[in-house]
């Protein structure tokens, strides 16, 4: 296992992911807590413990609170050394494992269309289409997000988002990808008929801002803009743990033992 090595992986390894919170969390503050319980006690250590050693490369939760329930419970992007290799490890006995547990803690059932499924996709290149629901990363450069500075922003529209609302938000991505500030090596977005979440990384410090979304920021209400602090996971899933120290709208970037990769 490695911790300070960097492993940089292409800007298409990582599950862009978006969870809603299973029925049984739903409809009280109570049963909010316990679902965020669980997420610190259990489901976010759990998941850098047991995909580490299958190639997990970076884990960046966060857990949301914002009173929309069409807005997530929880988003985050799970970074592995490639594709091939998240979809290896979801066929080992501890990658099923810990797929089934996702069942437990989530909402995945489509029965009710008021009620959000969740979801996790891979993303493409952005082009000349930001559709909607559908991840996008913006540069072919192979990034490690474990270091540096993530940002995250997440917004919430003041009307159902309209095809003038996205194409406001495509032409300011586009924007940032033929010139980016200076720094900025990696972003990831995703746009929903309610919200719009971006993570932009950098070297060393957040480089991309809900400012920076010139034409579309004031059709939005900034729910989350904020630095990704780390936070330390045990190695091991025998080591004793109350729950990790994360609060509602604090993303983090879990830092864990990374298995080496071969030279």
């Amino acid at each position: 296992m490695d911790i300070e090595t960097h492993i940089k992986v292409a800007p298409d390894a990582v599950r862009v992911w978006r969870g809603f919170m299973a029925e049984r969390y739903r409809g009280s503050e109570k049963g909010a807590a316990k679902f965020r319980q669980a997420l610190c006690e259990v489901f976010i250590p759990l998941t850098a413990q047991a995909m580490a050693p299958l190639g997990l490369t970076a884990y960046q939760p966060t857990i949301l609170s914002d009173g929309d329930p069409l807005v997530p419970d929880e988003i985050a992007l799970v970074f592995y050394e490639s594709g091939e290799t998240y979809k290896t490890a979801s066929k080992a006995t501890l990658g099923k494992a810990y797929g089934m547990l996702h069942g437990n803690v989530f909402n995945f059932s489509r029965a009710d269309e008021a009620v959000p499924w969740s979801t996790s996709a891979f993303p493409e290149k952005l082009g000349d289409e930001l559709a909607p629901d559908k991840p996008y990363y913006l540069f072919d450069e192979e990034v490690d997000w474990y270091h540096g500075a993530t940002e995250l922003y997440v917004g919430a529209w003041h009307e159902p988002v309209n095809q003038d609302s996205l194409h406001c938000v495509r032409e300011a991505l586009t924007g940032l990808q033929g010139d980016p500030p200076a720094g900025l090596d990696g972003l990831i977005a995703v746009a929903s008929p309610r919200y719009l979440i971006i993570w932009s990384h950098g070297a060393d410090e957040p480089v991309c801002e809900s400012g920076l979304l010139a034409g579309a920021e004031d059709r939005l209400r900034t729910v989350v803009c904020k630095q990704a602090r780390p936070i330390d996971v045990p190695d091991s899933m025998w080591d004793q743990l109350c729950a990790l120290d994360i609060d509602v709208n604090d993303p983090v970037n879990t830092r864990f033992p990374r298995r080496r990769l071969p030279t």
